[in-house]
């Protein structure tokens, strides 16, 4: 069973300190290098010996693969930064106005393709499920969420001092892209890192839209994804399974109560109402439309964003079926024997229930965090 280090923790502390201080700049450099620090910490997580590493060939090969996709993106952002800076010459995110014609096409249009690459949102999404497919279930975790953080919200503050027709395309050409990818991509697969890894793109279609609209609604739609994504991937990890098929009769030998859990985490994480996942995406939709004239193109926009997450409950639906129906085997006893039964699991995954069920009915009731 694999166990937390010291060294977990040291890296992952050190992932946090370059979130934070990227959140806390306004600089163009500082906020870049908080990410450097923050990739730092995550490439000796991913071959570690703990909870987080995952020793194998398929390790090694996706450390590589993710430091050289990371490196292309950091330095199409700094290429950008630069670019800004050699009109500007101020590092802060907040720009002149003598240089807004040249930056508005060339400056932003490198950070927004570096953003992008880092995200694994389209055209830059192939390198997502690849690299997923060699890590462990808490690697995947930080992958999807933690490294995301920074990017979108610089992509956030970054939409609101520069407002480009072309890079308002792009973003939204390649929200309503990853949405339907993440969708089509899941069908067939076999995997679940597979699975979770178009899972990941098509809610960065989502939350890429969100930042187009504001950082308010980008913050709901990222909090309930940050903490959807860690009950989810804990119910994942403590199963011990890599493969859909594997998941057979879980929930056979499972408590009324442990059920109600596990299916309703499942249930939001799916977007089914009135769980949270449903309302963020309600919710996103309404401050869209609030935003934009209605149109023909906002109909369709959206009928394929919806298309999107409909394909994606297809292959959630899967997961539930196969906990669902089958015979109870070793990944039950497994889970029983890692500790699945204990009061503070249960209590966590309770927690994350509750507050999807109570938030989820909030925001369809119009409230708002």
């Amino acid at each position: 069973m694999p166990y937390l280090l010291f060294s977990d923790f040291l890296f992952v502390g050190v992932m946090v300190l370059g979130v934070i201080i990227s959140l806390s700049s306004v600089s163009w450099l500082l906020i870049w290098v908080g990410m450097e620090i923050s990739l730092i910490g995550f490439v000796p997580v991913i071959s570690g010996n703990g909870v987080f590493g995952w020793k194998s060939t398929e390790s090694s090969e996706s450390l590589m693969k993710y430091f050289v996709v990371q490196a292309i993106g950091s330095g199409l952002i700094l290429l950008g930064g630069f670019s800004v800076f050699s009109m500007s010459k101020v590092w802060d995110i907040g720009i002149g106005e003598k240089s807004i014609e040249y930056m508005l096409y060339i400056g932003p249009f490198f950070s927004v393709i570096g953003l992008s690459i880092k995200l694994g949102v389209f055209p830059f999404h192939f390198w997502v499920p690849s690299v997923m497919a060699g890590m462990s279930w808490f690697s995947c975790l930080l992958l999807t969420t933690l490294q995301k953080i920074v990017p979108l919200f610089f992509l956030c503050v970054f939409l609101g001092f520069v407002s480009s027709e072309m890079l308002l395309t792009y973003l939204l050409i390649s929200s309503v892209a990853s949405s339907v990818i993440g969708g089509f991509g899941g069908i067939n697969q076999t995997s679940l890192r597979g699975v979770m890894a178009y899972s990941s793109i098509g809610h960065m279609g989502w939350l890429l839209m969100s930042t187009i609209i504001g950082s308010s609604v980008m913050c709901t739609y990222l909090l309930f994804y940050v903490f959807m994504s860690f009950g989810f991937f804990f119910i994942l990890w403590k199963l011990g399974c890599d493969s859909v098929g594997k998941l057979n009769g879980c929930l056979i030998d499972m408590s009324t109560i442990e059920r109600v859990f596990v299916v309703g985490i499942l249930l939001s994480y799916m977007g089914m109402p009135p769980f949270f996942g449903f309302s963020v995406k309600w919710y996103s939709m309404i401050s869209f439309f609030e935003l934009c004239n209605f149109g023909i193109f906002t109909y369709f926009y959206f009928f394929l964003m919806f298309l999107g997450s409909l394909l994606s409950v297809s292959y959630y639906l899967m997961i539930f079926i196969s906990l669902m129906v089958g015979s109870s085997g070793v990944y039950v006893k497994k889970m029983k024997l890692m500790g699945m039964l204990e009061e503070s699991v249960l209590f966590v995954l309770g927690f994350i229930f509750f507050v999807s069920l109570l938030g989820g009915i909030e925001l369809m009731m119009g409230g708002s965090f």
